[in-house]
């Protein structure tokens, strides 16, 4: 009973928070099973440390206090961001809310193994306040760390701060200089444990509400001036717009009929971002999405009017794509939404 007990108090909390934010989520752009992966995901990395972590300090000299404080923060947020890092680099995380939450789920991945692992090695007789302090201090703060790396990353490189991979640095130094700061245990660990329990969900909620605000206001924004600029291009109107004079100016420099493909695959952007917007907000209402036909079809259209334009074509015709993180996310999306 005291084993059932010490692995509950270890493991719930942070579980239970990570339901909270996936309760949280109006657009339910992550499903259960990405969810259930990042969970493995940051599970696998606890391992990864551990067999990092190990050989660091017995051939150092550290003693495992001092390495806690400043080694492992180090080692633990890297592997536990790397997998954000591919997320947002292939664009599969386009919102600062999906950052929040494979964050958070990362994290608790990461918390599951750590804490399992002290269940099993310290005593039976181990005071249960010390499982209560791993459950609801340090498994919070390993989904916390992780989630501020994915929030402050996906900010600096939509903002196009410190370029491509530079953005990630802050992220990662922050989420690192918060895990040795616990670590070094300033305050009394009781105490610690309900500062981190109290403040940090709060200060993470509050960063999710405001991550769903802009993809409210975003989706209602990118839609009307899709459609404006959709209906132009359909009516032949397309010169009587900025892209059609900017097309206009670079009509020089491509055939006339690369200049007539890139109207073309614009059309499709337009109506493929569309769609996915469309599928957003009928998430949000709480409605499954029909699946579209011509949708593949309209996939490969797009495909071969990329390779009819060639790199230099799209390079000019990027500015008019709205190809942010954020669109890419979408066609990313709409494609595996189709495909599935």
């Amino acid at each position: 009973m005291n084993l059932i007990i010490e692995i509950a108090v270890s493991l719930l909390p942070s579980m239970a928070l990570l339901l909270v934010f996936i309760l949280m989520d109006s657009y339910k752009l992550l499903g259960i099973k990405a969810v259930v992966i990042a969970i493995v995901i940051g599970a696998l990395s606890a391992i990864v440390s551990y067999f990092v972590n190990t050989p660091i300090v017995e051939n150092s000299g550290l003693d495992w206090t001092t390495y806690s404080r400043y080694g492992a923060p180090l080692v633990e947020e890297f592997f536990k961001g790397a997998i954000l890092v591919y997320f947002i680099r292939t664009s599969k995380i386009g919102f600062n809310v999906d950052a929040a939450i494979y964050g958070f789920a990362l994290g608790a991945g990461f918390a599951i193994v750590e804490n399992l692992y002290y269940v099993t090695v310290l005593d039976q007789d181990t005071n249960l306040g010390i499982f209560v302090i791993r459950g609801f201090g340090t498994a919070i703060m390993h989904g916390g760390t992780t989630t501020l790396f994915g929030i402050i990353s996906k900010t600096m490189l939509d903002r196009k701060i410190w370029g491509e991979w530079g953005g990630f640095i802050p992220g990662f130094l922050a989420a690192s200089v918060f895990h040795s700061f616990y670590n070094h245990f300033f305050f009394n660990p009781i105490l610690l444990t309900v500062i981190t329990m109290v403040t940090l969900p709060l200060a993470l909620m509050v960063i999710f509400k405001r991550s769903e605000a802009f993809l409210q206001n975003w989706l209602g924004v990118g839609f009307d001036t899709d459609q404006d600029l959709l209906d132009m291009v359909n009516k032949g109107h397309v010169s009587d717009t900025n892209v059609g004079q900017y097309l206009e100016s670079v009509k020089g420099r491509f055939p006339g009929e690369v200049v007539f493909d890139m109207i073309c695959l614009l059309r499709i952007h337009l109506e493929l971002s569309m769609r996915a917007k469309g599928v957003l907000m009928m998430h949000e209402a709480g409605m499954d999405s029909e699946p579209d036909p011509d949708i593949q079809d309209k996939f490969n259209e797009l495909h071969y009017l990329e390779k009819n334009i060639g790199k230099s074509g799209m390079l000019a015709l990027s500015p008019f794509l709205h190809q942010s993180s954020q669109d890419l996310w979408q066609i990313h999306m709409l494609d595996r939404e189709m495909k599935g």
